[in-house]
């Protein structure tokens, strides 16, 4: 067996190492189509690189080759299709030369290409797939870029708002900027204030001493002294008590004290108890001010409840005399539409006096049509005068409704003007130059009209 290999090794050189080609790099893997061998096996072989006779016979064979599609891959996929064909073809014609024994070396080299095509014809299918998935996808993108490109050039879109959006935009903005520079303004203040806290605490605390809690010296207010206060008053006090014991002691050792060693005594006793009062005397006099204080407030705030009531109550008493003169329009419209009507009735009832005159005694029978005429005349009237009679008692009632509110809104002004330290300046009015009791006077000529 040894040797038969090493003849075939000898002469088989178009199973050579692929060389590189022209049209296909050798780094990429081609693509081949299925071949038969002469055990009828079903193979893909390689290009050889000294086929250049077979390549240009399966070039010849295939025709021009197709026009590239738009995805690069794909065309070089089928280019490498393309060279894989014309050297399966050539690869058959030498298969058809070479004898039975060399039959093991050749159906290995074709069961290795037959994988290599396999794999070729696998990613050349994915990348077929995968470019038919990425045209679509950029198809579905390019319609709905140009739907929202029509949408937003279209003349129902809100494109001339765009002007007035952008104003409120740079508005908002500015007002953003305002209120952001303020709050960190407020930041700052507050980090100042929130460091100075505690030095102002501790500050206090020696002030005031340790032992001595913050709340007790906010709640006493400005009564209370600080240790500080405190230490100048003692150390005035100290300073006069030294000076009196000076005065008070012997002038020398063996002379005995004076005489009025006991005046002054009292003096000094006399001018502790004016301080004891004078002190007493002021703390009398804050408390008092702060009762004044208090006082004051108070006073002040119903002061201002009884200058509030005061203007309410000044302007219902405009309301209501304004509320009068209408009604005294309405009333003296009302009248005078009465007398009108009166008149009409009197005008009415001397018409149909007139008539029954003109027409004379009434026939015993109703006959003719000049008599239906009369009648009928007759009986408009009739109906025109009831009818006005009718009008005259429902002006009559609204008169004495109107009457009515009258006086109850005098009663109601009267009511509230009296009992009161301000009634005297509400009856006034001295812009108009009348008061509530003039206007009832004036009214009550109306009423007797």
């Amino acid at each position: 067996m040894a040797p038969k290999k090493d003849a075939a090794k000898t002469e088989d050189p178009p199973l050579s190492p692929p060389a590189k080609d022209t049209k296909a790099p050798a780094s990429k893997k081609d693509d081949a189509k299925d071949a038969k061998a002469p055990g009828g096996k079903k193979v893909s072989v390689k290009p050889a690189a000294d086929a250049k006779k077979g390549s240009k016979t399966g070039e010849a064979l295939l025709g021009p080759p197709e026009p590239p599609p738009e995805d690069p891959v794909v065309t070089q996929l089928k280019a490498d299709s393309e060279v894989q064909k014309a050297e399966i073809i050539r690869l058959r014609e030498v298969l058809s030369i070479i004898g039975s024994g060399e039959g093991d070396v050749r159906e290995a080299k074709i069961i290795d290409l037959f994988k290599k095509n396999r794999f070729l014809n696998l990613s050349l299918e994915k990348e077929r797939v995968r470019a038919s998935k990425m045209a679509n996808q950029i198809k579905v993108l390019q319609e709905e870029l140009l739907n929202k490109v029509k949408a937003e050039m279209s003349p129902e879109s809100d494109i001339p708002d765009f002007g007035q959006k952008k104003e409120v935009v740079e508005t908002w903005e500015e007002k953003y900027k305002k209120v952001l520079a303020k709050m960190q303004k407020i930041q700052a203040k507050k980090d100042m204030l929130a460091a100075d806290i505690p030095k102002l605490q501790n500050i206090i605390r020696r002030e005031v001493g340790e032992h001595i809690p913050l709340n007790k010296i906010l709640e006493e207010g400005t009564t209370w002294r600080g240790r500080s206060e405190q230490i100048a008053l003692l150390k005035g006090q100290l300073a006069e008590s030294q000076k009196r014991l000076n005065e008070l002691e012997p002038i020398a050792s063996g002379e005995s004290r004076p005489a009025t060693y006991n005046e002054q005594r009292k003096m000094v006793d006399l001018q502790l108890m004016h301080r004891n009062q004078l002190e007493a005397a002021n703390y009398e006099r804050r408390k008092e001010l702060g009762n004044l204080a208090t006082s004051y407030n108070l006073l002040r705030d119903h002061w201002e409840m009884t200058k509030n009531k005061l203007d309410k109550t000044i302007a219902r008493k405009n309301i209501l005399e304004i509320e009068i003169r209408d009604a005294k329009a309405k009333v003296a419209v009302l009248v005078s539409k009465s007398e009108n009507d009166d008149l009409l009735i009197n005008a009415l009832t001397l018409e149909l006096a007139a008539a029954r005159q003109a027409l004379g005694p009434p026939f015993p029978r109703p006959g003719g049509p000049l008599q239906l005429e009369h009648h009928y005349r007759c009986n408009k009237m009739a109906a025109t005068l009831s009818d006005l009679q009718y009008q005259c008692t429902q002006q009559e009632k609204e008169i004495k409704l109107q009457d009515d509110i009258l006086d109850t809104v005098r009663a109601t002004v009267v009511e509230a003007g009296s009992g009161d330290w301000w009634s005297s300046n509400l009856n006034e009015d001295p812009s108009e130059g009348s008061t509530i009791s003039g206007c009832t006077e004036e009214t009550k000529p109306t009423e007797g009209t």
